[in-house]
C-alpha cells in the first residue's frame, strides 16, 4: 500500500508538470530555432514521463501477481489518480484541436500571401495595366490604325504637285527654252503669246498644289509631333507596368516559398508531438487498466496479460493536415521597348493608314527600359499645402526633399526689389522691411506688399516635380511613378535623360525640380 500511494502521489506530480508542459508547447508559433528546441526538449521529456508512468505500474501490477497480494485502494487515492488521469487527457485532446489549429495557420500564412499578391495586382499592377493599354490604343490610333480627318495625305499631295509641275514643264512653248542668235520681232511676240497661254493654264493650278503640299507637310509634322509623343508616353508606361509587375511577383513569390517552408516546419513537428501525444494517450488507458486489476478482489494474471497487451484507438488524436493553399499564378513575361521582339509586336502592324513622305519615319527609335527600376507600389495623395517654413507636406509620406532656399529678397541686394528699402536691414534671409509688412498694425499686408519677402510672408514653395504627384501641374497624369520622398517623377527624369537629348523645354511642364527650374 506504501507503494502504492507514493505511486500516486508520482503520477499526479508527473500529470501536473504535463500539463504546463502541454502549454509550453501550445504556444510555440512561428518556429524560431529557440522556441524549436524547447518544444522539443519538452515533448521528449512528456513522452519519457508517460513511458515511466506506465511503467511503474506495470511493475506495481506484475508485483502484485506474483505475491497474490490484492491491496485495497484508497478512495482518496483512486480518485486523485483518475482525477490526474482525467486532466492528462482532456490536455491531450485540447492539443489535438490545437494542433489543428497550428495547420490551419500554417496554410493562412501560404494564403495571406496569395491575398497580398491579388490587393497589390488591385492597387498597383492592374491600373498600371490598364494605362498601357490607354496609351497603347492612344499611340496607335494616331499612327494610322484609324483615319483622322484633320491630316491630309501628305505625300500624295505633294507627289501631285510635284507631277504637275513635270506636265506644266513640258507643255511648255519650245521657244521659251530656245536660244537664237537673231531676234525677230514677230517671232518673238508669237512666242509671247504663247508663254502668256501657257501660264494662264497651268500657274494658278500648280499655286494652289504648292499650298495643298505645304499645308499637308504642316498637318503631318504637327501628328508626327503628338505621335512621337503618344510613343514615349506607351513605352514609359509598359516599362513602369513590367518593374510593377515583375516587383509585385517576386514579392509573391518569396513570400509563398517562405510560408510554404514554414508550414513543412509546422508539420514535421506536428508529426512529432501526435506520435507522443499518442503514446502518451495509451499509457493513461494502461494506467486506468492496471488500476482497475489492483483494485479487484483477486489480482489474476489473465487480466494481467490484457492490460499488456490493450490495445487503444486513438483516431480521435488524429491531426487533420489539410494540403498547401496552391501558389497563385504570377507571370511576369511582358514583352517591352528594348526586347527583340518589341518592334515586330507592338510597331509593324502600324503602317499608318495615310502616306508619309520618305523623310518621315513614322516610327521613332525606340527607348529600352531602364534597368534596376522600382516603381512605386503605392499611391500618396499630396495635400499641397505650404507651411510658413516653405515647406510642402504630403498626407502619409515623407515630405520631399530637396526644397530651394527659401529667404526674403527685397533689401538683400539682389532678386526681387533686392535692391529696395536701403534703409532696412537683412540678416538671415530675413528683411525687417518685410516682417514689418507682416505685423503691420491694420493687419497683415502680405498680399499687397508681399513681394520680395517670400520668407516672411509664407509664400516659399518647394522645389518638386508635380506631375504625377496628385496635385500641382499636371497632378492627375497617370504616367510614370512618383517618388514622394525626393519629390521627383520618373516621367520627367525620362525627359530630362531623353535618348535625344534633354527635352524638358519641350516637355518641362511640371518637372520642376528634375528639369531644374525651381526659383528661389
Amino acid at each position: 500500500m506504501v507503494k502504492i500511494a507514493h505511486s500516486f502521489v508520482l503520477i499526479a506530480a508527473v500529470v501536473a508538470e504535463d500539463g504546463e508542459a502541454m502549454l509550453q508547447v501550445g504556444r510555440v508559433g512561428k518556429h524560431e530555432p529557440a522556441l524549436a528546441q524547447t518544444a522539443s526538449t519538452v515533448r521528449a521529456s512528456r513522452h519519457q514521463q508517460a513511458l515511466q508512468m506506465e511503467s511503474n505500474f506495470e511493475k506495481l501490477a506484475a508485483e502484485a501477481v506474483r505475491t497474490g497480494d490484492t491491496p485495497s485502494l484508497g478512495a482518496d487515492a483512486r480518485s486523485a489518480v483518475n482525477s490526474a488521469l482525467d486532466t492528462l487527457e482532456q490536455e491531450l485532446k485540447n492539443e489535438k484541436t490545437a494542433n489543428d489549429a497550428l495547420m490551419v495557420g500554417a496554410n493562412a500564412q501560404c494564403s495571406a500571401c496569395n491575398t497580398d499578391r491579388e490587393a497589390a495586382f488591385t492597387r498597383h499592377v492592374d491600373p498600371m495595366k490598364s494605362t498601357v493599354e490607354e496609351a497603347r490604343t492612344l499611340h496607335a490610333e494616331c499612327r494610322g490604325t484609324k483615319e483622322d480627318p484633320n491630316c491630309g495625305d501628305e505625300k500624295t499631295t505633294c507627289d501631285d504637285q510635284d507631277e504637275y509641275a513635270r506636265t506644266a514643264h513640258t507643255a511648255a512653248p519650245n521657244c521659251v527654252c530656245d536660244v537664237v542668235d537673231t531676234v525677230n520681232a514677230v517671232t518673238q511676240q508669237v512666242c509671247l503669246q504663247g508663254a502668256v497661254t501657257w501660264g494662264e493654264q497651268y500657274n494658278t493650278a500648280l499655286g494652289n498644289k504648292i499650298t495643298a503640299c505645304d499645308q499637308a507637310k504642316q498637318v503631318a509634322e504637327k501628328v508626327a509631333q503628338v505621335c512621337d509623343r503618344d510613343q514615349e508616353t506607351f513605352e514609359m508606361a509598359i516599362c513602369n507596368y513590367k518593374t510593377s509587375l515583375t516587383t509585385t511577383c517576386e514579392s509573391h513569390g518569396g513570400c509563398y516559398e517562405a510560408a510554404l517552408g514554414n508550414r513543412e516546419t509546422v508539420m514535421k513537428d506536428l508529426k512529432l508531438k501526435e506520435a507522443s501525444e499518442k503514446i502518451m494517450w495509451k499509457s493513461c488507458q494502461k494506467v486506468r487498466c492496471y488500476l482497475d486489476m489492483l483494485d479487484a478482489t483477486e489480482v489474476k494474471q489473465a487480466d494481467f496479460d490484457e492490460c499488456k497487451r490493450q490495445e487503444t484507438d486513438t483516431a480521435h488524436l488524429n491531426v487533420v493536415y489539410p494540403d498547401a493553399p496552391p501558389k497563385e499564378v504570377c507571370d511576369t513575361e511582358v514583352t517591352v521597348p528594348g526586347d527583340a521582339a518589341w518592334l515586330e509586336l507592338e510597331y509593324a502592324k502600324l503602317a499608318p493608314s495615310r502616306i508619309w513622305l520618305p523623310s518621315r519615319k513614322g516610327i521613332e527609335d525606340v527607348t529600352p527600359c531602364p534597368t534596376g527600376t522600382t516603381a512605386v507600389t503605392g499611391t500618396t495623395t499630396a495635400t499641397g499645402t505650404t507651411a510658413a517654413t516653405g515647406t510642402t507636406a504630403a498626407t502619409g509620406t515623407t515630405a520631399a526633399t530637396g526644397t530651394t532656399t527659401c529667404i526674403d529678397t527685397r533689401g538683400s541686394g539682389s532678386g526681387p526689389l533686392g535692391h529696395h528699402d536701403p534703409q532696412s536691414h537683412y540678416k538671415d534671409g530675413i528683411s525687417s522691411q518685410c516682417q514689418y509688412f507682416k505685423n503691420h498694425k491694420d493687419g497683415n499686408q502680405c498680399d499687397i506688399h508681399g513681394e520680395g519677402c517670400d520668407k516672411s510672408c509664407g509664400n516659399c514653395k518647394p522645389c518638386i516635380d508635380t506631375l504625377r504627384s496628385g496635385s500641382g501641374l499636371l497632378g492627375d497624369l497617370r504616367v510614370g511613378h512618383y517618388d514622394f520622398t525626393t519629390g521627383i517623377s520618373s516621367q520627367c527624369q525620362y525627359f530630362k535623360n531623353h535618348k535625344d537629348g534633354n527635352k524638358c523645354d519641350i516637355h518641362g511642364e511640371g518637372c520642376d525640380k528634375s528639369c531644374g527650374n525651381c526659383k528661389p
